[in-house]
């Protein structure tokens, strides 16, 4: 076989990763410490605020409230206890008999969840549904309560909604194409084998290693993952030898050159896949399959707009003259060049006379690490005396460490501020006390990055969705683009904030890998597709 050629997409997709991802920095809890669900919940069209908990992955309601809910609709039920048999019955048609508290807020934040060890008995009959105790009362998946109870369940996910109709009859579930849906029982669904290939590795493939196995955990599916350590013909050869075996999907992260290759290869094979870190593209650029990416050119927006906001708060005197903004960027990638893009045109709208005052400050001329960054801050600061304020957006946080280590050096901590796209290591800086100039993060869940990775893969192997109407709403119809470029969502944490944020992933996800208090905030979970995509 003829040697493929080594180029540097490999090296071009792990500096997207490491700007992109927020990654995993945070110590985990016990796995029975269950979050609040941040789902809404829709009764016949209304909404009803329940107290619901996730419970590795799925949501659970508690059973009085759900009854409760329901009176007076044809699928009302009545709940008991035995407590000498510790006994629940449901009565289905029976008007529910309160008993106090029904439907009222429970204590916000993370409580600890026991497994019930109630029998359940249905008109009379026992029935096995699993259970949770929580704040002294039963938790039940919606779900298993509507089959039990014969009403309708559908989870939305663009708006993270749940729907109960109780004109509808239960109808076995499906998973919502391209997401997970936590209403849904994965063990109830075939056992998919999936397996990742990473091109190279190293801490950020095993952090969105772990990510992917958590979700394939989420939906029942074998998971196991593969470096190719930099050899693209044992890539390809690793990807046949896998689908002889009998993979069912392919979660890729290969070098960008490899891809054409790829789809021949699956398409042939019938081989469901997925791609990670980067749009997976023909030679002549055109896109082959759906992915999920970042709005590059927003995230330069949502920093500039940040630090500017916070430069005329913290220091209303300053004189425009006075203040300079820096761009710390990494050209040869133009994703991230995008960011820059984004981030020019905000200081334009702002300051349109000081466009001079617009600096950048190009990674290519050295490499990815703090001292690189450091070096790059230093010398803009040196050259430029007359630059009282200084307003810098980083592309990853070895700059953004660097850059805050160079203003410190310089003596002007108080007159800086800065912000990056990551953030991994600013929560570690703020869990172990520690203050600088680098005060937020536009912050990328890679939970929430590789949910749709996953949710479409399983779709795909399920037969719910193919690669042409994955996502149909996120087709860039505009561009031409026959399969769907979807949008992952992003928030701008600071200190303030930063915990109730990462607890909220985890409300979502249940994957418990932070251990902070939660008051309920609600962060963006799903984007809009863009006006410009069909307009």
């Amino acid at each position: 076989m003829k040697k493929l050629r080594k180029i540097t997409g490999a090296i071009l997709s792990f500096v997207f990763l490491l700007s992109c991802i927020g990654g995993a920095a945070y110590a985990a809890e016990s796995p029975k410490t269950v979050s609040p669900t941040n789902s809404a919940v829709f009764i016949n069209g209304t909404s009803v605020s329940f107290q619901a908990y996730t419970v590795d992955g799925y949501n659970y309601f508690k059973l009085r409230d759900i009854a409760k809910a329901l009176t007076g609709t044809g699928k009302q039920f009545d709940v008991g206890y035995d407590g000498a048999n510790n006994a629940i019955t449901l009565t289905p048609g029976k008007a529910y008999t309160p008993v106090g508290g029904e439907l009222s807020a429970g204590v916000p934040g993370n409580q600890p969840a026991a497994a019930s060890t109630s029998k359940i008995y249905l008109n009379g009959n026992q029935i096995s549904l699993t259970a949770y105790q929580i704040g002294g009362y039963n938790y039940f998946k919606l779900r298993d309560i509507g089959a039990a109870i014969n009403f309708g369940v559908t989870y939305h996910p663009g708006t993270n909604a749940i729907d109960v109709d109780t004109s509808a009859a239960y109808s076995a579930e499906t998973s919502n194409a391209g997401f997970f849906d936590p209403t849904v029982d994965y063990t109830k669904h075939p056992r998919y084998k999936i397996v990742y290939l990473m091109i190279s590795s190293g801490t950020l493939y095993d952090a969105m290693s772990k990510s992917y196995n958590n979700w394939a955990d989420r939906m029942n599916c074998d998971y196991t993952d593969w470096t190719a350590n930099a050899d693209l013909d044992l890539y390809i050869e690793t990807l046949q030898t896998y689908a002889i075996q009998g993979i069912d999907g392919f979660l890729l992260d290969a070098d960008l050159s490899l891809y054409p290759r790829i789809e021949e290869i699956t398409k042939e094979l019938n081989i469901p896949w997925m791609s990670g870190m980067a749009a997976p593209q023909d030679d002549s650029g055109a896109l082959i399959h759906p992915t999920v990416v970042f709005d590059n050119a927003r995230m330069g927006v949502q920093m500039a707009s940040w630090v500017i906001d916070y430069a005329k708060k913290t220091w209303p005197n300053a004189a425009a003259s006075e203040i300079g903004m820096l761009s710390m960027d990494f050209s040869i990638v133009p994703v991230i060049h995008a960011r820059t893009t984004g981030a020019q045109s905000v200081w334009k709208q702002y300051y349109p006379e000081q466009s001079a005052h617009f600096f950048i400050a190009d990674g290519v001329v050295g490499t990815l690490d703090s001292d690189t960054g450091y070096n790059l801050a230093e010398a803009i600061f040196a050259m430029n005396p007359n630059i009282k304020y200084w307003l810098i957006c980083a592309f990853f946080d070895d700059y953004a460490s660097g850059a805050a280590k160079a203003a410190a050096a310089s003596g002007m901590s108080d007159r800086c501020v800065i912000i990056d796209v990551g953030g991994a290591a600013l929560v570690n800086n703020w869990d172990n006390g520690e203050n600088s100039s680098w005060k937020a993060s536009v912050f990328a869940s890679q939970a929430l990055y590789a949910e749709p990775i996953v949710g479409g893969l399983y779709a795909l192997m399920e037969g719910t969705a193919t690669p042409e109407t994955l996502w149909p709403d996120w087709v860039n119809k505009n561009a031409g683009d026959k399969y769907a470029t979807i949008q992952t969502p992003v928030a701008v944490i600071t200190q303030d904030n930063y915990q109730e944020y990462l607890e909220w992933v985890d409300s979502y996800t249940g994957f418990n890998e932070s251990n902070y208090p939660y008051h309920g905030t609600q962060f963006t979970l799903r984007a809009t597709p863009p006006a410009s995509y069909h307009g």
